[in-house]
C-alpha cells in the first residue's frame, strides 16, 4: 500500500482520532463502519432489491447483529427487512415438502462489513505506525484490545517494538485497575472508587476480547 494511498484514507484519519479517545481505535473503526451500514440499510438501501435478496439467501443477521439493528429502534427498517424473512418461512407451508430449516444468518452482511473494516484499519495502521506516522497518538492510547493488537502486530515491520511497549503498558493499567476494583469488595475496605478503578470491569473485557458496541468503551461506572 503506497503512502499516497493510506495517508490519505479516511481510514488514517479515523484512526488519528480514535486513538485520542478511550478504548481500541481499531474497535472505534470497526464500530463506525457497522453504525453507517445499518443507517445507510434502514434509511437509504431499504428497496434495495440485491441486498434484500442477499438477506433473504443468508437468512438475515447473526444473533450479534440482529442485536446491533434491534439497538437502532428503527421500526419500519426492521419490519420490512424481517418480515421478508418471515413471508420466506410462511411460503414454506404451501410449499412441496412443508415447512423446513431455513438458513440462519450463513452470510451476515454485517460480519463481512467489520471483517473488511478491521482489515482496513489494521493494515492503515501498520503502514502508519512503520513510516513513522500515528506514534505520538499511539503511546498516548489506551492500546488495542487484544485480538486486534495481535492482528497489527503480524503487520508492522520496523516500530514492532513500539507496539508492544505501548500495549504492556495499556494492559497493565488495566490489570492494576481490576485488581484495585477486585479488593475495593473486601468488607474491610474504606476508599472510593475512581471512575477508572469502577470501570475496569467492561474494560478488561474489551481488552480481552474486543468489544461489540464501542459506546460501552464511554461508560465508566
Amino acid at each position: 500500500m503506497a503512502k499516497a494511498t493510506w495517508e490519505t484514507t479516511a481510514t488514517f484519519a479515523d484512526l488519528r482520532g480514535y486513538l485520542g479517545q478511550p478504548g481500541c481505535a481499531i474497535c472505534s473503526c470497526v464500530g463506525q463502519s457497522r453504525r453507517r451500514f445499518l443507517e445507510d440499510l434502514v434509511y437509504e438501501n431499504i428497496n434495495d432489491v440485491g441486498l434484500r435478496d442477499r438477506l433473504r439467501k443468508g437468512g438475515g443477521f447473526c444473533l450479534r447483529h440482529v442485536r446491533a439493528l434491534l439497538d437502532r429502534k428503527q421500526a419500519l427498517g426492521t419490519a420490512i427487512l424481517y418480515g421478508d424473512l418471515l413471508r420466506q418461512r410462511l411460503r414454506s407451508f404451501t410449499e412441496r415438502g412443508g415447512p423446513r430449516a431455513l438458513p440462519l444468518a450463513q452470510d451476515c452482511l454485517l460480519c463481512q462489513v467489520e471483517s473488511e473494516s478491521t482489515r482496513r484499519a489494521t493494515e492503515v495502521f501498520a503502514h502508519a505506525l512503520d513510516a513513522g506516522r500515528l506514534q505520538a497518538e499511539w503511546e498516548a492510547s489506551e492500546g488495542f484490545c487484544w485480538p486486534h493488537f495481535i492482528t497489527c502486530r503480524r503487520l508492522v515491520r520496523g516500530q514492532r517494538a513500539v507496539l508492544d511497549r505501548v500495549e504492556e503498558r495499556c494492559l497493565a493499567d488495566v490489570a492494576r485497575d481490576v485488581e484495585a476494583l477486585i479488593a475495593s469488595y473486601d468488607y474491610t475496605w474504606t476508599g472510593t472508587r475512581s471512575p477508572e478503578v469502577a470501570g475496569a470491569w467492561r474494560r478488561v473485557v474489551a481488552a480481552v476480547t474486543g468489544e461489540t458496541d464501542p459506546a460501552a468503551r464511554d461508560e465508566r461506572t
